[in-house]
């Protein structure tokens, strides 16, 4: 009872701190990496109940089931199953964090870069080396782009983006790409390294 209401009072000191912080802001791109981050620590916050499911201790109680049902079964091969329920546990939950991360790229992003560029953001995907430690310099994110209000009728992916790209290739991009790339870049607070584009249309 004292978890679920620790979690509850933290949630709303953390509502409380976005409200304060939206309005005493006076600075709209402060706000806006103001809320993103604060965003992000909410999401974190609100899934925490769920790593408490990895306090439980699974293989002292299930050993004792399972080896009075099937005595052939040995500990080891109990606590392996239960490492990769754990694991399995775990992949589910990362893959939820990056894919609210993503939704809320594109919901804060995608009216102000129409506005900027008159194109609009179709998708946006997060990938990382490894789920379980994410380091935010090795994060890659991949935006798709279209022309504003068009009917997609064909998908053609062309992949725009500056990581090991030589000279010759840097050239080859628009200079409406360079500042697309500049502008996510700046946006986000990362290295254009870590910014990658393409564009659909028919």
């Amino acid at each position: 009872m004292s978890l679920l209401t620790n979690w509850i009072t933290q949630m709303i000191i953390l509502l409380l701190i976005m409200m304060i912080t939206t309005m005493i802001l006076p600075d709209k791109h402060m706000k806006k990496y103001a809320q993103f981050s604060l965003s992000l620590m909410f999401i974190f916050l609100f899934i925490q109940p769920v790593s408490a499911i990895f306090n439980v201790n699974f293989s002292h109680e299930s050993a004792k089931m399972v080896e009075s049902l099937f005595g052939t079964i040995t500990k080891d091969n109990l606590e392996n199953e239960v490492d990769l329920k754990k694991k399995e546990i775990q992949a589910t939950h990362d893959a939820y964090v990056i894919d609210e991360m993503e939704k809320q790229l594109m919901q804060q992003m995608k009216d102000e870069f129409a506005h900027q560029f008159n194109y609009s953001i179709i998708d946006v995907d997060i990938f990382v080396e490894d789920e379980h430690d994410i380091n935010p310099d090795e994060i890659i994110f991949h935006f798709t782009l279209a022309e504003s209000n068009q009917y997609i009728s064909e998908v053609k992916p062309v992949i725009i983006s500056t990581i090991d790209h030589t000279i010759e290739q840097e050239n080859e991009l628009s200079s409406q790409d360079q500042l697309i790339l500049a502008w996510l870049s700046h946006e986000l607070g990362i290295t254009q390294d870590q910014v990658q584009i393409s564009w659909e249309g028919g």
